[in-house]
């Protein structure tokens, strides 16, 4: 008898030790996975699997590690044939589903369930960007900063170690995985809510190419589309905006300053995932986490399918980008396309699906101010916050040694406007030719992976350019001479 009560104990404890279930589950969906808890869990995983080898991104800003997976078949880039995929979620804290999600895909990885789709391409996994946030299940990280607002900046560690991350690796697709909140008063006055389980949006800068726009709209949102679908998970491309008919709808920013587009404009096949949110950080969890898990791995389904054509479609627009002789668009906006679109919500009377034509739906994007790219910039070396953003971004500069053909911009008069829902102001600006003397300035080439960033982000003129930052905008202007120089 004693000998059957010890083998039994030893079953017990080697079921326990061999407990893989996710830390949200095990809780029954009644508690989210804390910081902790998920890095104890990933961690035990990791070090039991040949598959992925975990990392630190960077330290946040309360001094909290910020874990990432490089998940490979074998060493991780080794292979050309291969893409490399980069998938981050939790920006902000009070979207759990995501990093719920990106815990039980690590689940797969380590059961092996997902080793086929590593036959065309490595992962890096990072579920959990923002843990201070998620921690007191608040929106912004440790020091009150959006960090999805912090993109074209990088004044956060979360944000710079990210990008860092993105440009030791160059990774070809990019996902950034968030949540929406339907609930507003606007939306409930109506009588209608957004009611999809999961959104996809695409690049909607159109100074990303064209070929990676319209690959995204043409090929994945129809994959994605059917594939969960047939899931039974309600789908619709990512749109915000609204009540419609009484304020405008439209497919999200142009802006280059959140997680989806900052990757994009370097020509990146770059998409947002937004899972339905909840009143509240638990309320429906279970569901919301199995949305995001089955949206994940529809994404990598359609990469592994695709993945010679999105290989091709990547790196030939990235070469593009070192081209002379094109027009940047640094002014945009949304307008009404030519085609009806319908949207279906959830009807409050009636508590069932309800579809409406959107007769103010602006899905086309069209430029309102362009300017030819430079041959590059100058900048003063004596603005170290310059410096300082040049270096966050990896971006390639030098000792200025050309004296010939430099242009300053000289200020007339600063212009308000409101761009896509957001007020703006820029200058009115002449450009005229300017004597330099060359030590006193770094060369920025414009023939490098940053060109449209740098156009967008440098001209003064630009609605998204660093002169609409308060911290930027006083370094930048100086009796009404704008200190970065253009090379042409």
């Amino acid at each position: 008898m004693r000998k059957y009560i010890i083998v039994f104990t030893a079953l017990i404890f080697f079921i326990s030790c061999t407990d893989h279930r996710t830390p949200l589950v095990k809780s029954d969906y009644k508690k989210l996975t804390s910081y902790n808890d998920m890095i104890n869990f990933i961690k035990e995983l990791s070090n039991s699997s040949d598959l992925m080898e975990l990392d630190t991104l960077a330290l946040s800003t309360k001094g909290r590690a910020i874990p990432f997976l490089r998940v490979s078949l074998d060493k991780f880039g080794s292979d050309s044939n291969k893409i490399k995929v980069m998938i981050f979620a939790q920006q902000h804290g009070n979207e759990h589903s995501g990093k719920e999600a990106m815990i039980s895909i690590v689940k797969r990885i380590y059961e092996s369930k997902m080793t086929y789709l590593l036959s065309k391409f490595d992962l890096i996994l990072i579920p959990q960007i923002n843990p201070d946030g998620s921690e007191k299940d608040e929106r912004r990280n440790g020091n009150n900063a959006d960090l999805n607002r912090d993109h074209l900046v990088l004044s956060q560690p979360e944000s710079i170690g990210l990008h860092k991350l993105f440009h030791k690796y160059k990774p070809e697709v990019v996902l950034d995985v968030h949540e929406y909140r339907p609930f507003s008063k606007s939306w409930e006055k109506y009588g209608y809510q957004k009611n999809w389980d999961v959104q996809f949006g695409t690049l909607t800068n159109i100074n990303v190419a064209e070929t990676i726009l319209d690959f995204q709209r043409n090929e994945f949102i129809p994959f994605i589309k059917e594939y969960l679908e047939n899931r039974d998970i309600t789908f619709n491309q990512y749109v915000v905006g609204g009540p419609p008919n009484e304020e405008r709808m439209r497919y999200s920013t142009i802006d280059i300053n959140d997680g989806r587009q900052s990757f994009g404009i370097l020509n990146t096949m770059s998409f947002i995932l937004e899972g339905l949110n909840g009143r509240t950080a638990l309320e429906n969890i279970e569901h919301r986490t199995e949305s995001q898990v089955k949206a994940l791995l529809g994404f990598l389904e359609f990469v592994y399918e695709n993945k010679d054509q999105i290989k091709k479609i990547v790196e030939t627009n990235r070469e593009e980008l070192s081209r002379d002789n094109y027009r940047v668009s640094i002014r945009m906006e949304h307008v009404k396309g030519s085609t009806e679109k319908h949207l279906t919500f959830l009807d409050f009377k009636s508590d069932n699906d309800t579809t409406l034509l959107i007769e103010n739906f602006h899905d086309k994007v069209i430029s309102k101010l362009d300017v030819e790219k430079p041959k590059g910039y100058l900048i003063p070396k004596n603005l170290e916050i310059m410096k300082k953003w040049l270096d966050n971004h990896s971006i390639e500069y030098s000792d200025n040694n050309l004296l010939q053909h430099v242009y300053e911009y000289e200020i007339q008069q600063i212009i308000n406007s409101v761009d896509e829902e957001l007020d703006n102001s820029f200058p009115e600006v002449v450009k005229k030719p300017k004597q330099i003397l060359s030590s006193d300035y770094f060369y920025i080439p414009s023939n490098q992976l940053h060109s449209n960033m740098l156009v967008l982000a440098l001209e003064p003129q630009s609605q998204i350019g660093l002169m609409q930052y308060e911290e930027f905008r006083q370094f930048l202007v100086s009796d009404k001479s704008y200190k970065i120089l253009r090379l042409e």
